[in-house]
């Protein structure tokens, strides 16, 4: 009687596979960046002089070694490469070249644009803060915008059909994208917000209260989507899913505050949240994720940073950001009203 031989490549082939797959899981989870604590080189106090108060800043530009904060006064005020002033635009009122409040700025092409949300317009100042024009726009309350080299406008429009709405220069709307995640009557429709970036030809459009990121040409074609879930927010992301579509949360509790871009580095900041149960911020200190922009329009967790106050007894209260050179980036904390400058070769 002939005795069958058994074929074991096949078992051997699996398992083999398993041992890769089980090396390439062992891998990704070693590669898992540990989070790198900062503490400031620098810190610019609440007062700049005896004509200038910072009291909240909401948005920050950087542009030709100058920075310029939206501050609630509301006013715009420019600093030098050493965080000196360099002057301010505080025109309060109705006006031409007056504002009554700032939702965000950015500086492209020498000019200087400063979107006030409560008057539906734009107001364009040149690289010596003179008012150049103004552009009025539909009556919105979108949270954020970008503008890209010919003066197109791009709105994060949360409260409408399409997140993200195109004007040219002159306010003509030109085009709606992007998928609307509530309707207008819910009343936590700013789940569609978006931090709003134009970075070689492409905007990106950060989701502040989903772990998501969208790529999209400058046409509204979407090039790319990414999950963004870093470890460190975790049970942050569960939480923040789970308030918003309770029916019965007030408010909207969001993952990001703020973003900016460094040649392809993008970077995040996490928003404050206080204990489930508790009134205070018991944390001291501040999430800020680094991720690397690929040619491609995708994004990979490159570090995650835990920005301290010098003190680390101090509450870290980061609101706004930017980043200003190569492994610099300056913060906007809330608690204190102070700037603090991070400077480390991993960022």
């Amino acid at each position: 009687m002939r005795v069958k031989k058994l074929n074991y490549y096949p078992l051997l082939l699996a398992m083999l596979l398993f041992l890769i797959l089980l090396n390439e899981a062992c891998n990704n989870k070693r590669q898992v960046p540990k989070p790198i604590s900062l503490q400031p080189v620098r810190s610019l106090s609440d007062s700049l002089n005896d004509s200038t108060f910072i009291r909240d800043v909401g948005s920050i530009a950087f542009a030709d070694n100058k920075l310029y904060l939206a501050d609630n006064r509301p006013q715009v005020i420019e600093l030098g490469p050493h965080l000196n002033l360099l002057g301010h635009i505080y025109r309060y009122g109705k006006g031409p070249g007056e504002f009554t409040g700032i939702m965000a700025l950015c500086f492209v092409n020498d000019s200087l644009f400063v979107y006030d949300r409560n008057q539906a317009k734009l107001l364009v100042y040149d690289n010596k803060n003179h008012l150049v024009r103004e552009v009025e726009l539909p009556k919105s309350t979108a949270s954020d915008m970008a503008i890209d080299d010919h003066g197109h406008i791009f709105l994060s429009t949360g409260y409408s059909k399409h997140p993200i709405t195109e004007f040219s220069a002159h306010g003509q709307k030109v085009r709606a994208f992007g998928i609307n995640m509530t309707s207008k009557d819910n009343k936590h429709f700013r789940r569609t917000d978006r931090i709003l970036i134009i970075h070689h030809n492409k905007l990106i459009a950060i989701a502040k209260s989903e772990p998501l990121i969208k790529i999209y040409n400058l046409e509204g074609k979407l090039i790319d989507e990414t999950k963004i879930a870093p470890p460190a927010m975790h049970n942050l992301i569960i939480r923040v899913k789970k308030e918003n579509r309770n029916p019965n949360f007030r408010g909207l509790s969001l993952l990001f505050y703020a973003a900016s871009i460094w040649k392809n580095n993008i970077y995040l900041l996490e928003a404050k949240h206080t204990p489930i149960g508790r009134k205070t911020y018991v944390k001291k200190f501040t999430y800020l994720f680094k991720y690397r922009l690929d040619s491609n329009g995708h994004v990979t967790l490159e570090n995650t940073f835990k920005l301290f106050h010098s003190d680390h007894s101090k509450l870290l209260y980061g609101f706004s950001m930017a980043a200003i050179g190569n492994h610099k980036i300056i913060v906007y904390d809330l608690m204190e009203k102070k700037l603090l400058v991070f400077k480390n070769k991993d960022l």
